[in-house]
């Protein structure tokens, strides 16, 4: 039976798959062992000389992979500033909450490794993303609270840290119900007034 044509890949979509690779790596490791260049070669089904061809050394390897993690949280930022935002300025909180918490409690063992393979220097990452809270909150017409709208981002950033954390520990309550709990709060804090409920109640 004659073996099949090898297929060959795009240059963006192989160094994906390599990144994927090297994430599932990690992940799977928890620390046990330093990650090496043939362990990601071999999870990824490439040659040792490829991974060499995209990265020079597993530290930029790494670095990759921190960016791609750093765009993923930013684009589930991008709701909040987006021009076809949701309505209601809730609608686009929450999905801002929601899926920054379900990609941070999808990709917790990840991101662990990854901070102990290359430690990220947050302060860029966390100014930037401050800075996407205070245009969304300038952005409250009629509702924006009195306080500076940086000192509002800052104090909704640490909050949103604090819940990533927990969302890690055995007392944590989920990406869902930490959601939830996070928007009340947020609403609160921006003084948003309550989404009304537009279904119609169910039969008693």
């Amino acid at each position: 039976m004659p073996a099949k044509p090898r297929v060959r890949l795009p240059p963006d979509v192989r160094k994906n798959r390599i990144l994927d690779a090297a994430a599932r790596v990690l992940s799977r490791e928890d620390g046990a062992t330093r990650v090496t260049m043939d362990q990601v070669a071999a999870e990824a089904h490439v040659a040792k000389g490829t991974m060499y061809h995209y990265w020079g050394s597993r530290a930029a390897l790494f670095h990759d992979l921190q960016q791609r993690y750093v765009r993923d949280l930013f684009a589930a930022a991008a709701p909040l500033t987006a021009e076809d935002a949701p309505r209601h300025p809730l609608d686009a909180l929450e999905s801002f909450l929601r899926e920054t918490a379900v990609l941070h409690h999808r990709q917790r063992p990840l991101v662990v490794a990854l901070m102990r393979e290359s430690p990220l220097d947050e302060t860029e990452v966390i100014g930037r993303l401050e800075g996407v809270i205070v245009r969304f909150v300038e952005s409250l017409e009629g509702t924006r609270p009195a306080a500076d709208p940086g000192f509002v981002a800052s104090f909704l950033l640490a909050g949103l840290r604090s819940v990533l954390t927990r969302l890690g520990g055995p007392s944590g309550a989920g990406p869902e119900r930490s959601t939830e709990q996070a928007v009340e709060i947020c609403r609160r804090v921006l003084g948003l007034p309550e989404r009304r409920n537009d279904r119609p109640a169910a039969p008693s």
